[in-house]
């Protein structure tokens, strides 16, 4: 029956889950008049639809949040209703297990997931040294470090202090597996030992595996178009001996270039071709990991100079 509801949002994007929908109004500031006008002009039908087919909507799980910068968030403040009832307004919404803010920070999904994996690390600490080495790393890697990968490709790389709060996660998991004591080095066991990606590298590797099978057509239709690119669009630079290429997309410099599309492009046109022209999945994975592992190692210092960083002196 809720496959009809489409026919009745007419300016909206909308999108339907097992029990769950969402409606999508986006333009500029200059012209949020007329998106709520419109998102209202949906939900107006909405209602009618729901009358029609007898159906009672929760009005305690309806809620609506504007998303943009801190001044934006202020300055707009709609007054949407639905069946003669005022939606109330959040700041942060839970979709498909991943916590979206109103400033698209990601702060509150990486807060609750390393509070998570800490929880699920402190149930495990006491049976360390029952279980062999084989069963703490299957353990941590299956209930811990799992939980980073969820989704991580868009919220992963938000910031310096997401960044820091991941990587300390995957040292404080690699001393559990290793049973190394709280101040012990382990940079070199997670590379040369454990062979774990630190959340810099990780990030890449899930979004370039993502990226091959969106460019294979291994995904929503709504992606077919969103990483091709031609050669004329494309910008080159070189630094330190290096080429580097990135995509010559008209974005903002904050946001624009903190997403997923402009990321993954330049992920993707920097890989080496032999690892892009791989026809198998398996071993594109496989060559993908042992690049980024390598460029990892390359990377890392015998100094774990983050072990010990100050939350307090961390910017939100």
């Amino acid at each position: 029956m809720i496959n009809d509801l489409s026919s009745y949002v007419l300016n909206s994007s909308i999108f339907k889950f097992a029990d769950d929908t969402n409606l999508i109004g986006f333009c500029k500031i200059s012209e949020a008049t007329a998106c709520i006008q419109a998102l209202q002009d949906d939900l107006n039908n909405i209602s009618k639809w729901l009358e029609s087919n007898h159906v009672e909507l929760n009005c305690d799980k309806t809620v609506y949040m504007v998303v943009g910068k801190k001044q934006v968030c202020k300055i707009v403040n709609p007054n949407l209703t639905i069946s003669n009832t005022v939606i109330k307004r959040v700041s942060q919404i839970k979709t498909l297990g991943v916590i979206l803010d109103e400033n698209m920070t990601f702060l509150p999904h990486a807060n609750r997931v390393i509070s998570l994996c800490y929880g699920m690390l402190g149930q495990l600490y006491p049976i360390r040294f029952v279980l062999n080495h084989d069963s703490r790393k299957k353990l941590a890697e299956s209930l811990i470090l799992s939980k980073l990968r969820y989704c991580n490709t868009i919220w992963l790389n938000k910031s310096e202090y997401i960044v820091k709060l991941v990587n300390r996660v995957t040292r404080a998991t690699a001393r559990f597996v290793l049973c190394k004591r709280k101040y012990d080095h382990i940079t070199a066991d997670i590379n040369f030992n454990l062979e774990w990606l630190n959340c810099k590298f990780l990030y890449k590797y899930d979004t370039l595996v993502m990226i091959r099978k969106l460019i294979n057509g291994c995904g929503p239709n709504i992606f077919l178009q969103y990483f091709s690119i031609n050669d004329c669009d494309i910008m080159s630079t070189s630094t330190r001996g290096r080429d580097y290429h990135t995509p010559n997309l008209a974005c903002r410099r904050e946001w624009g270039q903190s997403s997923f599309r402009f990321n993954g492009l330049c992920l993707w046109m920097n890989l080496p071709i032999e690892i892009k022209e791989t026809t198998s999945i398996t071993l594109f994975k496989k060559l993908l990991y042992s690049y980024l592992l390598t460029e990892q190692i390359n990377q890392s210092t015998t100094i774990d100079d983050e072990d010990n960083f100050n939350l307090n002196e961390l910017y939100y």
